[in-house]
């Protein structure tokens, strides 16, 4: 009967660890792990208690169920030491942050000009209405540390850089990019400049009569992303902006944002997780929220990703 008990015991920690039951209350939960911390053979014991302890415990869990323990644990501490860079703190970028913030980023670079206007409340996910006519960077700062309830570093500034690359020492292990009617040059900068250092980057917005991630270029071994279907013509790297035509306004949901931008940090912390790397799109539709990837290729007359051959 002990022995029925004990497997049962050890059926629902696994489950927990798998993300298929609720938690337990936290005195059941350390008791499960100081009796059973053999089910973790490769993982120091005490990281493995300290994590499951800890506001990360489900985050590990569901790591854990891609990637294994191993590679959630590294996942996690990477995550915790990222500096993120996010250039448009507005519809996609707020909940790009406020997604980053809640699965254990502490170091952030905010990038935007703008102020918060009543019409961003309904989708703009870090701003009330307390934050109508502050900066954008400041305010989103403000609420992701209240989100954490820690110390957090969080850079703010009103314009993208190169300059800002070295001030910042260590660079970032990530850009997101999500700036409404974005200058072309901007969008080159960017791009020559954080895929010839092997800096990951994403571009979300909406592009005709979709949302889309285009691209996401997570290491060199495909193309830059920007110029793979345009033939090395970096002037096409510009994106058809998106406009309902009768209203003639970009569209932007408060759920397609979250969609997109959930997404792309997902897509991001696979590749954390081991999981693969080059350029892809991913773009969903606004009329019935199908979903297509292509991969981004390198091309060899591009300027900017055809000399780059390492990872």
């Amino acid at each position: 009967m002990f022995e029925f008990k004990q497997q049962l015991e050890l059926d629902e920690l696994s489950l927990l660890i798998a993300g298929m039951l609720d938690a337990p209350t936290s005195e059941r939960l350390n008791a499960f792990v100081d009796e059973h911390c053999g089910m973790f053979e490769d993982v120091e014991d005490e990281s493995a208690r300290a994590f499951l302890r800890s506001s990360q415990s489900r985050q590990l869990s569901y790591y854990s169920c891609a990637a294994g323990v191993d590679a959630a644990l590294l996942c996690l501490e990477k995550l915790n030491t990222a500096r993120v860079w996010i250039v448009g703190v507005g519809g996609v970028g707020c909940h790009v942050a406020d997604h980053l913030a809640r699965i254990g980023v502490s170091r952030f670079v905010l990038i935007d000009f703008d102020v918060v206007e009543v019409s961003n409340l309904n989708r703009q996910v870090l701003y009330t209405a307390g934050n109508v006519g502050q900066s954008k960077v400041e305010a989103a700062a403000a609420r992701l540390k209240e989100i954490r309830g820690e110390a957090l570093e969080i850079a703010c500034h009103d314009r993208f850089e190169p300059s800002l690359l070295s001030y910042h020492g260590d660079g970032p292990a990530m850009i997101f990019v999500s700036a409404d009617n974005m200058p072309f040059e901007l969008r080159r900068l960017i791009v020559t400049t954080a895929f010839r250092l092997g800096i990951p980057y994403a571009f979300l917005g909406y592009v005709g009569e979709s949302a889309a991630i285009a691209p996401i270029v997570l290491d060199r071994s495909g193309g830059c992303g920007s110029c793979a279907t345009v033939g090395g013509n970096p002037e096409r790297w510009l994106w058809p902006l998106a406009s309902h035509k009768a209203l003639d306004m970009p569209p932007s949901s408060y759920a397609i944002n979250a969609i997109v931008a959930a997404t792309a940090v997902d897509l991001w912390t696979r590749h954390l997780l081991g999981g693969s790397g080059g350029a892809s799109d991913v773009k969903v539709s606004m009329r019935d929220l199908s979903v297509r990837t292509s991969t981004s290729e390198r091309d060899p007359t591009c300027p900017v990703c055809a000399g780059h051959n390492e990872k």
